[in-house]
Formats: structure tokens, C-alpha cells, sequence
């Protein structure tokens, strides 16, 4: 598993990101792209901030109990 951390930040890959959010890649880019996930680039490499996914995970969840 590619696990990037610095610290106490955990940055995953696209594709770790798509399984744990259990997804398609497409949706992937379309979040990404309309602002609801941000990822980091790091030469043509993409990452997603874990605590960043939770917290939208967390906050999306909230809306629509």
C-alpha cells in the first residue's frame, strides 16, 4: 500500500482514494474538479489529504440526516 505520510498527515493516491471511498475514478475527477475534494500534486502525481477526506465524508454525512 503507498501510504504517503509526513508527519502526521497521511496523503493517498488517487487510487487509494477510489477504494476507500469505494467509487469511480470518474467520480473521483468530477469532485475533485468541482471543488469537494482538493488534491495535492507532486510532479504528475496526484494525492488526497486523508483528514480532508474524512472531514468531507463527515460534513456531507451531516447534511443529510
Amino acid at each position: 500500500q503507498e501510504l504517503h505520510e509526513k508527519g502526521n498527515d497521511v496523503y493517498l493516491t488517487r487510487n487509494e482514494t477510489v477504494e476507500l471511498l469505494k467509487i469511480d475514478p470518474s467520480t473521483l475527477w468530477s469532485w475533485t474538479k468541482k471543488g469537494k475534494l482538493n488534491s495535492y500534486g507532486i510532479s504528475n502525481r496526484r494525492y488526497y489529504h486523508k483528514k480532508e477526506i474524512i472531514d468531507y465524508l463527515k460534513s456531507n454525512q451531516l447534511k443529510h440526516r
